[in-house]
């Protein structure tokens, strides 16, 4: 996946793997290799996908991913991200998906 510097309103998403639509918290981390680290929360819009998507080559089911729409300012740096998604299903259980790289270009 390529995205453009200072681009939003595209939705992204992380694949969790598994059903996550019972949880107290999810959470989006967007990492660039250089620049500063951005952490997303629900309040910052982050939710569990209701429905069925597909992202590129693959199909993510509904309930077992989390989608963020980009904002104006976040993707303030271009070259190599990741992205992943964590949600904390009780007070004893995280699940933290794995990275997906995408790049940001100039």
């Amino acid at each position: 996946m390529s995205l453009n510097k200072d681009e939003y309103g595209i939705v992204i998403f992380t694949d969790m793997g598994e059903d996550v639509s019972t949880n107290i918290g999810v959470e989006m981390v967007l990492e660039p290799q250089i620049g500063d680290i951005l952490t997303k929360v629900a309040t910052d819009g982050v939710t569990v996908g209701s429905s069925n998507v597909e992202d590129g080559d693959r199909t993510l089911l509904a309930n077992t991913y989390l989608q963020y729409t980009l904002k104006e300012g976040d993707l303030t740096f271009a070259g190599n991200w990741r992205k992943k998604g964590k949600v904390e299903i009780d007070s004893t259980k995280e699940l933290v998906g794995n990275y997906e790289l995408f790049e940001v270009l100039d």
